[in-house]
Protein backbone atom coordinates (compact mmCIF):
# COMPACT_ATOMS: atom_id res chain seq x y z
CA UNK A 1 0.00 0.00 0.00
CA UNK A 2 3.01 2.31 0.28
CA UNK A 3 2.83 2.90 -3.48
CA UNK A 4 -0.24 5.12 -2.86
CA UNK A 5 1.85 7.70 -1.00
CA UNK A 6 4.28 10.07 -2.66
CA UNK A 7 7.95 10.04 -1.72
CA UNK A 8 7.69 13.62 -0.40
CA UNK A 9 4.74 12.68 1.82
CA UNK A 10 6.67 9.69 3.22
CA UNK A 11 9.74 11.82 3.90
CA UNK A 12 7.65 14.47 5.65
CA UNK A 13 6.12 11.83 7.92
CA UNK A 14 9.56 10.28 8.54
CA UNK A 15 10.83 13.68 9.64
CA UNK A 16 7.94 13.92 12.08
CA UNK A 17 8.77 10.43 13.40
CA UNK A 18 12.52 10.84 13.61
CA UNK A 19 13.09 14.57 14.09
CA UNK A 20 14.06 16.29 17.34
CA UNK A 21 10.38 16.81 18.19
CA UNK A 22 9.47 13.26 17.16
CA UNK A 23 5.87 12.18 17.47
CA UNK A 24 4.71 8.72 18.41
CA UNK A 25 3.48 6.37 15.69
CA UNK A 26 0.01 6.27 17.16
CA UNK A 27 -0.32 10.09 17.16
CA UNK A 28 1.10 10.38 13.67
CA UNK A 29 -1.22 7.64 12.37
CA UNK A 30 -4.23 9.51 13.72
CA UNK A 31 -3.07 12.83 12.26
CA UNK A 32 -2.11 11.57 8.82
CA UNK A 33 -4.56 8.74 8.27
CA UNK A 34 -1.71 6.35 7.40
CA UNK A 35 -1.90 3.01 9.27
CA UNK A 36 0.51 2.62 12.18
CA UNK A 37 1.98 -0.56 10.69
CA UNK A 38 2.85 1.32 7.47
CA UNK A 39 4.52 4.09 9.44
CA UNK A 40 6.46 1.50 11.41
CA UNK A 41 7.63 -0.18 8.19
CA UNK A 42 8.73 3.20 6.74
CA UNK A 43 10.65 4.06 9.89
CA UNK A 44 12.39 0.69 9.95
CA UNK A 45 13.31 0.97 6.27
CA UNK A 46 14.63 4.50 6.80
CA UNK A 47 16.79 3.52 9.78
CA UNK A 48 18.15 0.50 7.87
CA UNK A 49 18.98 2.62 4.83
CA UNK A 50 20.59 5.39 6.87
CA UNK A 51 22.69 2.96 8.87
CA UNK A 52 23.79 1.19 5.70
CA UNK A 53 24.77 4.45 4.04
CA UNK A 54 26.80 5.64 7.03
CA UNK A 55 28.53 2.27 7.31
CA UNK A 56 29.58 2.33 3.67
CA UNK A 57 30.86 5.89 3.97
CA UNK A 58 32.82 4.98 7.08
CA UNK A 59 31.36 7.81 9.15
CA UNK A 60 29.70 5.72 11.84
CA UNK A 61 31.50 2.70 13.30
CA UNK A 62 29.56 -0.55 13.39
CA UNK A 63 29.80 -0.97 17.14
CA UNK A 64 28.64 1.76 19.51
CA UNK A 65 31.74 1.04 21.60
CA UNK A 66 33.87 2.39 18.75
CA UNK A 67 32.02 5.70 18.48
CA UNK A 68 34.11 8.78 19.23
CA UNK A 69 33.50 10.50 22.56
CA UNK A 70 32.33 13.70 20.86
CA UNK A 71 29.60 11.81 19.01
CA UNK A 72 28.51 10.07 22.21
CA UNK A 73 28.35 13.38 24.07
CA UNK A 74 26.38 14.94 21.24
CA UNK A 75 23.83 12.12 21.37
CA UNK A 76 23.57 12.41 25.16
CA UNK A 77 22.78 16.12 24.95
CA UNK A 78 20.39 15.60 22.04
CA UNK A 79 18.58 12.82 23.91
CA UNK A 80 18.26 15.05 26.98
CA UNK A 81 16.14 17.50 25.01
CA UNK A 82 13.72 14.81 23.76
CA UNK A 83 10.56 14.07 25.79
CA UNK A 84 10.69 10.67 27.54
CA UNK A 85 7.79 9.29 25.51
CA UNK A 86 9.61 9.98 22.23
CA UNK A 87 13.05 8.87 23.40
CA UNK A 88 12.55 5.29 22.22
CA UNK A 89 11.88 6.40 18.67
CA UNK A 90 14.94 8.64 18.74
CA UNK A 91 17.16 5.82 20.01
CA UNK A 92 15.81 3.41 17.38
CA UNK A 93 16.46 5.95 14.65
CA UNK A 94 20.10 6.12 15.79
CA UNK A 95 20.39 2.35 16.20
CA UNK A 96 21.00 2.65 19.95
CA UNK A 97 19.72 0.98 23.06
CA UNK A 98 18.72 2.90 26.17
CA UNK A 99 21.46 0.99 28.02
CA UNK A 100 24.05 2.47 25.64
CA UNK A 101 22.80 5.97 26.36
CA UNK A 102 22.71 5.36 30.12
CA UNK A 103 26.24 3.92 30.08
CA UNK A 104 27.57 6.90 28.11
CA UNK A 105 25.82 9.34 30.44
CA UNK A 106 27.33 7.59 33.48
CA UNK A 107 30.78 7.62 31.87
CA UNK A 108 30.51 11.35 31.16
CA UNK A 109 29.37 12.07 34.72
CA UNK A 110 32.15 9.92 36.16
CA UNK A 111 34.75 11.64 33.99
CA UNK A 112 33.52 15.07 35.03
CA UNK A 113 33.40 14.19 38.72
CA UNK A 114 36.87 12.63 38.50
CA UNK A 115 38.28 15.79 36.95
CA UNK A 116 36.53 17.96 39.55
CA UNK A 117 37.73 15.85 42.45
CA UNK A 118 41.20 15.77 40.91
CA UNK A 119 41.17 19.57 40.67
CA UNK A 120 39.98 19.85 44.29
CA UNK A 121 42.72 17.47 45.40
CA UNK A 122 45.37 19.43 43.51
CA UNK A 123 44.08 22.72 44.97
CA UNK A 124 44.16 21.18 48.44
CA UNK A 125 47.67 19.87 47.83
CA UNK A 126 48.82 23.30 46.64
CA UNK A 127 47.35 24.90 49.78
CA UNK A 128 49.09 22.30 51.96
CA UNK A 129 52.39 22.91 50.18
CA UNK A 130 52.12 26.67 50.84
CA UNK A 131 51.35 26.03 54.52
CA UNK A 132 54.34 23.72 54.82
CA UNK A 133 56.61 26.24 53.08
CA UNK A 134 55.50 28.98 55.50
CA UNK A 135 56.11 26.67 58.45
CA UNK A 136 59.54 25.74 57.08
CA UNK A 137 60.47 29.43 56.68
CA UNK A 138 59.37 30.15 60.25
CA UNK A 139 61.41 27.24 61.59
CA UNK A 140 64.44 28.30 59.52
CA UNK A 141 64.25 31.79 61.07
CA UNK A 142 64.04 30.29 64.56
CA UNK A 143 66.96 27.98 63.82
CA UNK A 144 69.10 30.90 62.60
CA UNK A 145 68.18 32.87 65.74
CA UNK A 146 69.09 29.91 67.94
CA UNK A 147 72.40 29.47 66.13
CA UNK A 148 73.15 33.18 66.60
CA UNK A 149 72.41 32.90 70.33
CA UNK A 150 74.69 29.87 70.64
CA UNK A 151 77.48 31.70 68.79
CA UNK A 152 77.01 34.71 71.08
CA UNK A 153 77.05 32.48 74.17
CA UNK A 154 80.25 30.85 72.94
CA UNK A 155 81.90 34.27 72.46
CA UNK A 156 80.79 35.42 75.92
CA UNK A 157 82.38 32.31 77.45
CA UNK A 158 85.59 32.96 75.56
CA UNK A 159 85.68 36.54 76.80
CA UNK A 160 84.44 36.08 80.38
CA UNK A 161 85.42 32.52 80.93
CA UNK A 162 83.35 29.59 81.98
CA UNK A 163 80.83 30.00 84.80
CA UNK A 164 82.50 27.31 86.83
CA UNK A 165 85.92 29.07 86.70
CA UNK A 166 86.71 31.25 89.68
CA UNK A 167 86.85 34.93 88.84
CA UNK A 168 90.22 36.39 89.67
CA UNK A 169 90.06 39.12 92.32
CA UNK A 170 90.44 42.68 91.25
CA UNK A 171 93.80 44.11 92.00
CA UNK A 172 93.24 47.06 93.95
CA UNK A 173 93.66 50.72 94.44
Amino acid sequence: MSENYSQGFREALLQKMLGPAAKSLRTLAKESGVPQSTLSRWRHAASTLSSMSTDTQGKTPKSTRDWPAAQKLSLISEAASIPPLDLGAFLRSKGLLSTDLDAWRNQAIAALSDSQSERRRSEGAARRIKELERELDRKDRRLRASEALLDLQKKVREIWGDEGDPIPPKSGP
